[in-house]
């Protein structure tokens, strides 16, 4: 039985990835590996709204995820970043579209 205080026994050692996650990201690998012509001939096409997204959404899986480490107490303005966000989702596709195409001209 279990009791506090008890060391873990068994299992995986810290910092080890799953066994699935990591077999689902080779596989994932290989097959945006086999499809980077079609992205090549694709991506160009788009209108520039869905080409930023198709780039940002690309860039999500290749980049590892960022973690935010705090080492010292050193105050940054942070609210900047709620308020883009906050202000984005209040603005729809279309609007955006339209911003964008219309800045392009």
């Amino acid at each position: 039985m279990f009791t506090k205080g008890h060391d873990k026994i068994g299992g995986r050692k810290k910092g080890t990835q799953n066994k699935t996650s990591t077999e689902i990201r080779k596989n994932a690998t290989i097959m945006l590996q086999s499809q980077l012509d079609v992205l090549k001939e694709k991506l160009p096409k788009l209108n520039d709204a869905d080409y930023i997204k198709a780039i940002a959404l690309l860039f999500k899986h290749v980049l590892p995820a960022q973690k935010q480490i705090e080492t010292d107490t050193i105050t940054h303005p942070v609210n900047f970043q709620v308020e883009i966000i906050d202000r984005l989702t209040q603005v729809s596709d279309k609007d955006i579209d339209a911003a964008i195409m219309e800045s392009t001209q």
